[in-house]
C-alpha cells in the first residue's frame, strides 16, 4: 500500500518544473512510450499536482505510511541544487501521505547508486534515473525488477522487488519477438505498476538538440532518446 500511495502523492508537474522548462513529460509507467508497443497510459496514477483528495487516498492506502507516525523514513537523493529542490518537493509529498519523519540523506553523484545496490542498506526510498542500454523493454523490466538477480552487492533492482508471478510473466515476454514482444512489455509494465507499484515513475526526459544550418541527415532515435550520429553529414 505504501508504494501505491507514493504514486498517488508525488507531484510530477512540480518535479518537471524544477528540472527546467519542458524538461520532461509526466509518466506513471516504467517504460518510455516507444518501447510499450502502444500499451501506454497516464491513467494508472494521477499526473496532475496532488491535492487533498489524492493525499487522503494515499494516507488510506499507506495506513499513514505503514511505519507509524514517528518512525524514521530514510530518503536518499542527489546533492546538486536541482536534486535538493526536487527532494524538498518529494519530502513534502511524503509528509502529506502520512510519513511525518522523513530523514533526507543527500549522497554525491553515482555513489548513491552504488550504496543503494548493497542489499540491506538503510535506504527506504530514493530518487534515481535510468537510460536504456538498448531499445527494448527487457533492459528496464529485467534489470530493474527481476528479483532473481538480487545479490549482496551491485544491484540495479533498488526496490528489491521479487515476485514469482512477475518473473514468470517477464520470461514469457522475453520469449517473444517483434510487435508482440513490445506489447507484452507494455502489458507487463501496466500490470506490475497497478498491482505492486515497486517504483514511482515521475517523468520521461525531453531532449532538445541545437543544429547548425549546414548540418543534415538528422534522425531522432526515439527509444534511445538521442540523435543518430551515424546519419549526420555536412553541406
Amino acid at each position: 500500500g505504501v508504494r501505491k500511495a507514493v504514486n498517488f502523492s508525488v507531484n510530477r508537474p512540480q518535479v518537471i518544473k524544477i528540472e527546467g522548462y519542458l524538461s520532461g513529460s509526466p509518466t506513471v509507467q516504467l517504460l518510455p512510450e516507444p518501447l510499450t508497443g502502444g500499451v501506454f497510459s497516464t491513467k494508472l496514477y494521477p499526473t496532475r499536482s496532488p491535492g487533498p483528495t489524492q493525499w487522503n487516498k494515499a494516507r488510506t492506502l499507506s495506513k499513514n505510511c505503514g511505519v507509524g507516525h514517528h518512525a524514521r523514513l530514510n530518503f536518499w537523493h542527489g546533492e546538486s541544487a536541482v536534486a535538493i529542490e526536487v527532494a524538498a518537493v518529494l519530502k513534502y509529498d511524503l509528509t502529506k501521505m502520512g510519513c511525518d519523519n522523513v530523514n533526507s540523506v543527500p549522497v554525491a553523484g553515482y555513489a548513491r547508486y552504488v550504496e543503494a545496490g548493497v542489499k540491506g542498506n538503510s535506504m527506504d526510498i530514493m530518487t534515481a534515473g535510468w537510460e536504456d542500454d538498448y531499445p527494448d523493454g527487457y533492459d528496464f523490466m529485467h534489470i530493474l525488477l527481476d528479483g532473481r538477480t538480487i545479490t549482496k552487492n551491485n544491484n540495479n533492482n533498488w526496490s528489491y522487488f521479487n515476485n514469482k508471478a512477475y518473473n514468470q510473466k517477464l520470461d514469457k515476454a522475453n520469449a517473444l519477438a517483434g510487435p508482440a514482444r513490445a506489447k507484452a512489455w507494455g502489458r507487463l509494465d501496466q500490470w506490475v505498476m497497478k498491482k505492486f507499484a515497486p517504483l514511482a515513475p515521475t517523468f520521461n526526459q525531453n531532449v532538445v538538440d541545437y543544429l547548425s544550418a549546414n548540418a543534415h541527415g538528422y534522425v531522432w532515435d526515439g527509444p534511445y532518446g538521442s540523435i543518430d550520429l551515424g546519419d549526420f553529414y555536412q553541406s
